[in-house]
This record gives C-alpha cells, sequence and structure tokens, in this order.
C-alpha cells in the first residue's frame, strides 16, 4: 500500500512540474511598448486595449506625444501605464534635463544618442543616469497619471545592464513603489516586487523584432504557444501600431485576431495588468 501511494505522489509532482499546478491559474500581462513616441502609436496603444488583449503600457516620458499619452490613459482608466526610461533613441528626442545637467547622456546639440551603441561609446556617468531617470519620474508624477512599474529594457547598455545602473533601478524603483519590467529574453531584475513572476517573461513567443514581417509561420506559432502555455503569471511584450507595416500586422494578428480572444477564453486565460500586480504588492493607492 505504501508504495502505491508513494508511486502516485510521484506521479502527482511529476505532472506539476510538467504541466504547473492544476488549481493556479493561467495569467497573462501584454505589455504595449512605447506610447508616447508619436500620436500613430498612442491611438494604437489604446485601440489595442480596448479592442484587443494589451492591458499595460509602456510611456515615453520624453517622447513628444507624452502629454497626449497622459491624456488618453486618464480617459482609459482600466489601462496601467508606465514609465518606459528613456536614454536613448533612434530618433531625435531631448532628455527632460538639459545637456549642461547631463553632459554624459546627450550631445552638445541637447539630444539623446541615436543607438545603444553611440550610449555605450558616451560612457555615461551614473549619476548622469540617475538625474535624469528621477527626472523623468518627476515629470510623470506630475503628470497626475497613476504610473506603477518602471520599464527599463535596452536602457543600460547594448549586451545587458551594466550593473551599476541595474543596481541604481532596483533602488529607484523600491524607493518609488514600482515594479519593474523588462524584456523579453532579458534576464529578470531579481528584486521583491517581481518574484511572483513565473516566469518573468515567456520564452515561448516569437520575437516581433522592429522591421519584421510577421509572416503566417508566426501567427501560427503564436496561437500554438498561446494554447499551451502552462499555470503561472507571463508576460507578452508587443508593439501597437495602426500604419507601420510591422507593428500595424502584429496588430491585427496577435493583439485584435479574433483566434487570440477565443484561446484565451477557452483556456481560461486571466488578462492581467501591471496595475493588478501592483495592487497585490501595495494595495490601494
Amino acid at each position: 500500500m505504501m508504495r502505491w501511494l508513494a508511486l502516485v505522489v510521484a506521479l502527482v509532482a511529476a505532472m506539476e512540474a510538467r504541466f504547473g499546478c492544476p488549481d493556479e491559474p493561467v495569467e497573462l500581462i501584454v505589455r504595449g511598448d512605447d506610447m508616447g513616441w508619436s500620436h500613430e502609436t498612442n491611438l494604437a496603444c489604446v485601440k489595442a486595449y480596448r479592442e484587443g488583449i494589451v492591458t499595460s503600457v509602456s510611456v515615453m516620458v520624453p517622447g513628444l506625444y507624452f502629454d497626449e499619452a497622459v491624456t488618453l490613459c486618464k480617459a482609459t482608466p482600466g489601462l496601467a501605464a508606465g514609465l518606459h526610461i528613456t536614454l536613448w533613441d533612434s530618433d531625435p528626442t531631448r532628455p527632460v534635463l538639459p545637456y549642461e545637467e547631463i553632459p554624459s547622456l546627450a550631445t552638445p546639440y541637447g539630444f539623446f544618442h541615436l543607438s545603444r551603441a553611440d550610449f555605450d561609446g558616451a560612457r555615461p556617468t551614473l549619476a548622469d543616469v540617475e538625474k535624469e531617470v528621477r527626472a523623468q519620474i518627476a515629470k510623470a508624477r506630475g503628470s497626475g497619471l497613476h504610473f506603477v512599474y518602471l520599464d527599463c529594457h535596452n536602457m543600460g547598455t547594448q549586451k545587458g545592464l551594466r550593473p551599476d545602473i541595474r543596481e541604481l533601478y532596483m533602488r529607484i524603483a523600491k524607493e518609488e513603489r514600482l515594479l519593474i519590467s523588462t524584456h523579453e529574453g532579458e534576464a529578470p531584475l531579481e528584486i521583491e516586487p517581481i518574484r511572483w513572476f513565473r516566469p518573468l517573461v515567456s520564452d515561448a513567443f516569437p520575437r516581433f523584432v522592429e522591421g519584421s514581417v510577421f509572416i503566417e509561420e508566426q501567427r501560427n506559432l503564436f496561437f500554438q504557444k498561446l494554447t499551451q502555455l502552462k499555470p503561472g503569471l507571463w508576460l507578452l511584450v508587443a508593439h501597437p501600431g495602426l500604419y507601420a507595416p510591422a507593428h500595424a500586422r502584429e496588430m491585427h494578428e496577435m493583439i485584435l485576431a479574433p483566434e487570440t480572444r477565443r484561446i484565451i477564453k477557452e483556456r481560461g486565460i486571466r488578462l492581467v495588468s501591471y496595475q493588478d500586480i501592483w495592487y497585490r504588492k501595495y494595495g490601494q493607492p
């Protein structure tokens, strides 16, 4: 009898290890990137929330359309907002602070460097990074919109977060009562606000890099992997768009696709936002 009991226990443990605890739900955060970068992106992010599966958006505070993004988010209270830390940009973008205050982060013309490689080559000081990050947070807080997380993907070095910048993000997040979100394929920042991510980032989804074409094979793979999600909390990163070919295709095929909604409903997948996770950690604001 004891041997049979031991076999049953071992079998249950093996099944849980493979498929997850049966009582644990499948939860999915869908994060829209780059809100505040353009008028199109702002409209697409709101549409992706209202008509699709996006639950959270990362807002670029130095973006030219930041004020519009804030207005739209305030008019869409269920859409959770995070700060997309911006330390370089492929389009000419001005930091929140003037060049004189952060000379290692910007060019003498007052703009951020245009690539991660240029950012790395300038070897920005930690003091300049901290001043600009805190200025972006202050501007975001001053808008009156409730921000709940820091999105710091790609904003450290080309090969990953510089250890000192990594520690800075961790410290600021704790001070500001913010969660931290990174990007697909990047190592998680192992600090208290994100320990419940299991896994933090799903490697089950295809990568949608800017300029790529969403081909039929990728579309089918997305549906397949969405169907196979195991219990736990998952993060999917998307770039909503209306006109830019790659982003618009991704928007239509992944975020707004009826098949996506059907799978989520049939699987009982819970769409959650960073606001939901923030409440679990900090309670009501």
